[in-house]
Formats: structure tokens, C-alpha cells, sequence
């Protein structure tokens, strides 16, 4: 089960849901959006456990596109049985990046012991049902959080676990795995878990136990053919051939990254500062530094040339002219081998 309550709590619009709960005191309905789906679940389970608990006799949940509306209507109209009040749960339903003015209109007429909660990622700000949602209750839109409330927030659930952290540590782990907390939750579990007994958690236990993202070591792999250093790189595919990582898939990071960093490195010589180039390119702010300084390893010319062989090598493969394998091996080979 998730660890939520005092140890996830970002941004003033998180801390007026807490107020909510705490106060006893909901809004008519409420929208969880956003990019980071850990944060969605987590407040849609504090909600739920504050306006129902375990009363799953005034609980309708209802999940995907293929929903009934009217049904929907229905529960919402129906008055709680033997308690204040009523919740109806919709998840991932797309009604609110789809207009349905149905729903909106019903939104509009909720009788005061119902609750409605929307968990969606995908919406659209435009449509009848969001702005109705706006009207009526509240709406709190779920971002990927700075690297310093991360660490903050590891250093919590450690803590409440008994164990402590360095700052500089606790870093490491986002830089290990990134900044979905799904992710970095799973592994902060491995760490209490190994851990044991000792209340300390370090970088040797960091360094063991907790997985690196497919697509850092891709990215360590762009670091050892850019200091031509053959030999890494081939440990390095080697590793991700034992992690069962389809070659196919590896191209398609290997292309995504150098077409990422031919876009960072020509930003950053227009003058673009770190914010501009985390949101044009996609990628987290606090990878930024790592991103400008792999691109100088490469001139513009080099990266086009990657780049084109990269698709190259993929037409060859899906038109069955080389085994994927083999063709991905010759090519990053083909990089990494020194000159002359």
C-alpha cells in the first residue's frame, strides 16, 4: 500500500485538498490531471478515504472510456445510504479531453451529498466539461516535481522508515532512476529493505540496489562513442542485451537521444537559457546541465550524420536487409572506434 498522509505534500493547490480533508469539508467535485501519476493516486486515495473510508455502499467507481453516462447520473442523484455523503470516482474516462456536455451539465446540478472525483492525465482546458468542473469545485493539476522537494520527500519516507539520508544521496537516487515517483518509490522499498537493522542508507547501498532508467544507460552508452571508447561500449550494449532490451528499442532511444541533443546543443548556442531548453526539448530541468554538456562532445555535423545513419540502420533492419542485432552492434562500433 502507498505511503501518503504529511509525506506527499506539493504546492499551495496540494496543501487546499489536505485542507479539505482535515476541515471535513469537500468540494462538489474535483479534478486530479497532470503529468505525475503517482500524485494523482495518491490524493484521489486520500480523498476517497476521507469523504467514504471503507463505506463502499456510497462508493461508485468507474474506469476507461467505455463509461455510461446516464449511469453516472444516476449515482450521482442517489442519495448516501446512512451517511453524509456519497462519492462517485471516474478514472481515465477522457471525457475531459472529449468534450461531453452531458456530463458537464450534470456537474452543474450535483445535489450536496455527492461528491464526483475525475482522475485523468489527459485533458483539454477548452472543452464544457472542465470549465463546469472549474465553476463547481476544484481542480489540481499534478507536475513533475523540482528535484528539491524530491529530496525532501525521500528524506521523509526514510525517516519514517527509521532511516537517514545525506542530501547529496538522495540526489543520487533521482539521478538513478529520475523523477517519476512511482519509480523512485519502488526503490526507496529496496532500500529499506536491504538496509535491514542500519538506520543509514548510502551510496553503496544507492549504488546496488537501485536501478538505473533504460535510457541512462543508453545515454552512458552516447558518453563511451563519444570518447571513443569501444570497449565500454560494447559492455554497455552487452548489459543491455542481458536485460533482455530488444536492439529495435535500443536504436529508437539511440535516435530519440542524439536527435534530443542536436536540438540542445543549437538552443543552446541561440542563446536559449535551461528553463527554454528543458521545456522545448522534454526533458526535466534538473537534467539540463548533463544534456548541454554531452552535446559539446559532438559537433552539429557529427550529430546529423548519427542521426541519418541511426534511421538508416532502422529501415535496414525493418526491411529485413540485417538482423537487428548485428546492425545495431556495427553501428554504435562504427562510432565509438577511434580514428586513424
Amino acid at each position: 500500500m502507498l505511503q501518503y498522509s504529511y509525506k506527499v505534500c506539493f504546492g499551495e493547490t496540494m496543501k487546499n485538498i489536505k485542507n479539505d480533508i482535515a476541515q471535513n469539508d469537500y468540494k462538489p467535485v474535483y479534478l486530479l490531471c497532470g503529468e505525475e501519476a503517482f500524485l494523482i493516486n495518491t490524493y484521489k486515495n486520500m480523498l476517497k478515504e476521507g469523504i467514504c473510508g471503507d463505506n463502499t455502499m456510497n462508493l461508485s467507481v468507474y474506469r476507461g472510456e467505455d463509461i455510461d453516462v446516464d449511469r453516472i447520473a444516476e449515482d450521482c442523484m442517489a442519495m448516501p445510504f446512512f451517511a453524509p455523503r456519497r462519492l462517485v470516482l471516474i478514472e481515465n474516462s477522457g471525457m475531459i479531453k472529449a468534450s461531453s456536455d452531458k456530463m458537464a451539465a450534470m456537474i452543474k446540478e450535483l445535489p450536496e451529498t455527492t461528491c464526483v472525483i475525475f482522475a485523468e492525465q489527459e485533458i483539454d482546458k477548452r472543452n464544457k466539461l472542465y470549465k463546469a468542473i472549474k465553476e463547481k469545485g476544484y481542480i489540481c493539476e499534478m507536475k513533475p516535481q523540482k528535484p528539491d522537494d524530491l529530496c525532501n520527500w525521500i528524506c521523509k519516507i526514510l525517516g519514517s522508515a527509521g532511516k537517514k539520508i545525506r542530501t547529496e544521496d538522495a540526489r543520487l537516487i533521482i539521478m538513478k532512476t529520475g523523477t517519476d515517483m512511482y519509480n523512485i518509490y519502488n526503490e526507496i522499498q529496496k532500500l529499506i529493505a536491504y538496509t535491514g537493522e542500519s538506520n543509514i542508507v548510502d551510496r553503496n547501498a544507492i549504488n546496488l540496489m537501485c536501478s538505473e532508467l533504460l535510457e541512462d544507460k543508453i545515454f552512458d552508452m552516447i558518453d563511451a562513442i563519444a570518447r571513443k571508447d569501444t570497449a565500454r561500449t560494447m559492455k554497455l550494449y552487452g548489459d543491455l542485451l542481458t536485460l533482455k532490451v530488444a536492439p529495435l528499442k535500443m536504436l529508437a532511444i539511440l535516435s530519440k537521444k542524439y536527435a534530443q541533443l542536436l536540438s540542445v546543443k543549437d538552443m543552446k548556442n541561440g542563446g536559449c537559457s535551461s528553463q527554454e531548453i528543458a521545456s522545448r526539448v522534454g526533458i526535466h530541468p534538473y537534467f539540463v546541465k548533463q544534456y548541454i554538456d554531452q552535446a559539446g562532445n559532438f559537433s552539429e555535423k557529427d550529430l546529423k550524420i548519427i542521426i541519418e545513419d541511426c534511421i538508416s540502420t532502422e529501415t535496414d533492419i525493418k526491411s529485413g536487409r540485417m538482423e537487428d542485432k548485428y546492425a545495431v552492434e556495427l553501428l554504435i562500433m562504427k562510432y565509438s572506434r577511434k580514428k586513424g
